[in-house]
């Protein structure tokens, strides 16, 4: 090995390597420093982390004791709530009724104010004065109110269509009286019934037997209808409406009230119902009236209008058709009865024709009512 070689190995190479030596330990020696530093900050944050997490813990110790206590108020609260809630409703609801019951009632009294109001107007026929009347009369809806339950203010109303059509006081008492017990048996609206039975007794009342009493003469019709409901095939509704209907040409053709009871139940069991059963038969007989000389001379019925009622005229017409139609006879008037008008007009006598018996029946019923 040259004197050369050695030098540059112990001078250059080794003084060269040493240094490059000494800069790769610096840089390692920076390095582990940077770790050092990052660990020291990686444990500052570590113990600070590990700081809160305590810190949490104890704030989440003392907030589930808050809650604790918290529950435990609660469940205090609603073991109160569990008493008092039930007191608490049953005395709103007690109250509640308190008032409701204060508010019908003024409202009740306030109805019957102004019924009885409009009734005064329709009081007739009395001999003291107007005030006594309705102090007789209040009394005598307020026991009828107890017995049927009807309310007061509806029962003055009742009143009031009797009177309305110029009926006496006494007369219109005994009609609300009738009228009230009509609709409780009968299921029926006693202001309807009480409309009609009014406008029946101002109409046909005098064809009553006068043996019946003036006071008793409501209660008969009242029972007759009542009588021939059991019988026939009718609500009071319909029935009341027949009768309205049909109760011009009762007056006209001057009908009793049994003769016109018995023939509407009739019709109402043979189908025809309501207000047609009524306008239908009132037609017929106008038709009839006005054909009865043609039915003298065609059927051979023998009638007398000087003696024979348009009832009795249509009964016989009725009789002679009904025989002539069971003995097997053909007669065209019999087969068309033209005789009582169009076709629509036929229905009501065909039915009764078909019904005769039961007609027959019908009016013994209301002529035993008026007997007794």
């Amino acid at each position: 090995m040259t004197e050369e070689t050695l030098y540059l190995i112990r001078n250059k190479f080794t003084a060269e390597g040493w240094k490059t030596v000494k800069q790769t330990f610096d840089a390692q020696g920076k390095a582990i420093s940077k770790i050092e530093t990052q660990t020291q900050k990686y444990g500052k944050n570590y113990v600070t982390q590990t700081k809160k997490v305590k810190d949490g813990n104890v704030a989440l110790t003392e907030s589930y004791g808050v809650a604790n206590k918290g529950t435990n108020d609660m469940v205090k609260a609603l073991r109160r709530a569990a008493i008092v809630a039930p007191i608490w409703l049953a005395l709103r609801t007690t109250m509640m009724a308190v008032i409701q019951t204060i508010k019908e009632g003024a409202k009740y009294w306030m109805d019957f104010d102004k019924a009885m109001k409009k009734t005064e107007q329709v009081i007739h026929g009395v001999t003291g004065n107007i005030a006594d009347s309705v102090e007789i009369l209040t009394k005598e809806i307020r026991n009828l109110s107890i017995e049927t339950g009807q309310s007061m203010a509806k029962l003055s109303s009742t009143f009031y269509r009797f009177g309305t059509v110029g009926l006496n006081f006494e007369t219109s008492m005994n009609g609300m009286k009738a009228a009230v017990k009509l609709a409780n048996v009968m299921f029926g609206d006693n202001e309807q019934i009480a409309k009609v039975l009014a406008q029946t007794y101002r109409l046909l009342g005098e064809s009553m037997d006068e043996s019946i009493p003036v006071s008793q003469r409501m209660n008969v019709i009242g029972a007759q209808i009542y009588k021939l409901w059991k019988t026939n095939a009718f609500e009071i509704n319909e029935f009341t409406g027949a009768l309205e209907r049909f109760l011009p040409t009762a007056n006209m053709f001057n009908f009793e009230i049994t003769d016109s009871l018995a023939l509407l139940a009739s019709l109402h069991t043979a189908g025809i119902k309501g207000t047609k059963a009524g306008r239908l038969l009132g037609t017929s007989i106008q038709k009839l009236v006005q054909n009865m000389g043609d039915i003298s001379q065609t059927l051979g019925v023998n009638v007398n209008p000087n003696l024979d009622s348009t009832f009795d005229m249509l009964m016989k017409t009725l009789g002679v058709i009904k025989n002539l139609n069971s003995a097997g006879r053909t007669i065209p008037d019999i087969e068309n009865l033209t005789v009582f008008g169009g076709v629509r007009q036929r229905q009501a006598p065909m039915a009764l024709i078909t019904l005769y018996d039961t007609l027959i029946k019908n009016l013994k019923i209301c002529k035993s009512y008026e007997q007794n």
